[in-house]
């Protein structure tokens, strides 16, 4: 295959590998990472500042590195093609499929991202009071769901598990992680603090894979969408914000959470008018992007408030 486009000068293609990380969906990731960093007291003294930005960091690097590598196997796959509906939020970077970037480049990109991830695992590894070997086990695991979401012989995302990989990766396993690392001690309060940033993470995928039903559905990626199809899938969106909000109330009725975590509920506003937008133009994709800018805004809400909560 020909990739006309690829031999652009140097100078020029640093802008096509910042585009191709998709940067902006990094708050997916960096908020809960802060949200189970607060949670441990005296996380704000100077002595684990260093140790919280190099968490932060490696969960950066570990989700551009995933973002790249489901871009690199997406195309490879098939489910990336020509006629994939790509809007500012669903599709991939489109880089690929342009043949603006080749993917031997994308795949080197993804190696870059996951050696520096891995040094910076290092020091982490050596200024952290807990385990070693369970913050090893932690940081494969991450890398792992980013990588088996689309590679195969996993292919999680095409095995109709995509959504609770997410689920899992961008809630419990990171909320955790940063708590584990920063305090050395396991504790269900960060389990409990994740519950409602993973759901709406998973919200954030349910909306964004509607422009993609039709090239997911040809591709054989069994979405949870292409499995359920698109009418019916509409109204999953309002199951996930009502489990977002039942987690958050739940929790600090009978759990660890403080009666104060109730201002997340905030988070109903954006997440509702996404879901009626969804109602109605569920099979218009451009009439989606400002349901799927929405969701996103949900989900920062929240994190954002109970962050807020937690550094109390």
């Amino acid at each position: 295959m020909n990739y006309p486009k690829a031999s652009q000068e140097k100078s020029i293609r640093l802008p096509l590998y910042i585009k191709e990380l998709r940067a902006p969906f990094l708050s997916a990731s960096l908020l809960p990472i802060i949200l189970g960093g607060v949670l441990v007291p005296g996380w704000e003294k100077a002595d684990k500042l260093l140790l919280f930005g190099l968490i932060v960091l490696c969960g950066a690097l570990i989700h551009l590195a995933s973002n790249t590598m489901n871009d690199y196997f997406d195309f490879k796959n098939g489910s990336d093609g020509p006629d994939t509906c790509n809007t500012h939020f669903s599709g991939g970077s489109g880089l690929l499929v342009d043949k603006l970037l080749l993917p031997r480049e994308v795949f080197l990109l993804s190696m870059c991202l996951l050696t520096m991830a891995a040094l910076a695992g290092f020091i982490i590894l050596y200024l952290s009071p807990g385990n070693p070997l369970f913050i090893a086990l932690f940081g494969a695991a991450g890398i792992f769901l980013g990588y088996a979401y689309t590679a195969p012989p996993f292919n999680f995302v095409y095995r109709g598990l995509g959504e609770f990989t997410i689920f899992l990766a961008f809630g419990p396993l990171t909320v955790c992680t940063a708590y584990y690392i920063l305090s050395g001690n396991i504790s269900i309060s960060p389990v409990i603090y994740s519950l409602a940033p993973g759901s709406m993470t998973t919200a954030i995928l349910w909306i964004n894979q509607f422009p993609d039903y039709e090239t997911d559905k040809r591709a054989n990626k069994k979405t949870l969408v292409v499995q359920i199809g698109p009418s019916r899938s509409r109204y999953i969106y309002f199951i996930l914000i009502a489990l977002t909000a039942a987690s958050l109330v739940v929790s600090s009725l009978y759990g660890p959470l403080p009666m104060t975590i109730l201002w997340a509920l905030f988070f109903i506003l954006p997440a509702f008018a996404a879901a009626i937008i969804l109602q109605r133009h569920y099979l218009n994709p451009s009439k989606l992007i400002p349901a799927m800018a929405l969701t996103i805004g949900a989900h920062t809400v929240l994190t954002l408030i109970m962050i807020g909560v937690a550094a109390q």
